[in-house]
């Protein structure tokens, strides 16, 4: 039955809606150029660990794009990227 969280192609599909997201709220908030570019090599980051089925290295990614590209500090993004790949917190 495994743990709380969800692992595999699960969380992986869940890491890149929480990608896509984040990406939604930067682009409302207008970034800046230098937030663009940080947010490019994230997202290009992202990429290849979504295509190379690297959960531990999508999970570090979207938690730093969450305290870097939207503000928020370690622990609360980590927090947001964790609740997001919890079972239980009826996002199904």
């Amino acid at each position: 039955m495994g743990g709380p969280y969800l692992e595999g192609e699960k969380a992986l599909e869940r890491l890149g809606d929480l990608t896509e997201l984040i990406c939604r709220i930067a682009e409302g908030g207008g970034t800046g150029h230098e937030d663009g570019s940080l947010l490019d090599g994230l997202l290009r980051d992202m990429g290849t660990a979504l295509r190379e089925r690297d959960v531990p290295q999508a999970k570090k990614l979207v938690t730093r794009m969450l305290s870097e590209i939207l503000g928020y500090d370690q622990v609360r993004a980590r927090f947001v990227m964790q609740n997001h790949l919890n079972k239980n917190a009826g996002w199904d």
